[in-house]
């Protein structure tokens, strides 16, 4: 029996719900891969600002920030590391990764200089 092709019982899939869940697939993946090249976007920048000998580090405007003790603490970590702390609106995934690469760096050069300043404001405010 020559040209006589077997039923396996399977059917083909449906081309349509392919193309649907192939869709969904990539346009859920592009959703998150937003948010992880804006964390390497704020990597690079961080790079950039490094190489031009600016250090900052970015606090969210949003956490709880207590003023005077705060204050007390950037101007410790400026003496101590050399670093600005900025307040920003922006405290997604980019500032993130800025943040990363900026401490570790400061981290490298100055070693345990955060710790250091973050004891003595609070030691500071304890007795302010």
């Amino acid at each position: 029996m020559k040209g006589v092709v077997r039923d396996s019982g399977q059917r083909a899939p449906n081309k349509h719900f392919v193309g649907l869940l192939l869709f969904l697939v990539c346009f859920c993946g592009s959703y998150f891969l937003t948010y992880v090249a804006d964390y390497y976007r704020g990597k690079v920048d961080a790079y950039w600002d490094i190489a031009h000998r600016r250090y900052i580090g970015y606090r969210c405007v949003y956490q709880c920030i207590d003023g005077p003790g705060t204050a007390e603490l950037d101007r410790r970590l400026v003496e101590y590391a050399n670093i600005r702390i900025e307040t920003t609106e922006h405290c997604g995934f980019r500032a993130r990764g800025y943040n990363a690469v900026q401490w570790a760096r400061v981290e490298r050069l100055y070693p345990g200089a955060y710790e250091r300043a973050l004891n003595e404001a609070i030691e500071w405010r304890k007795h302010h």
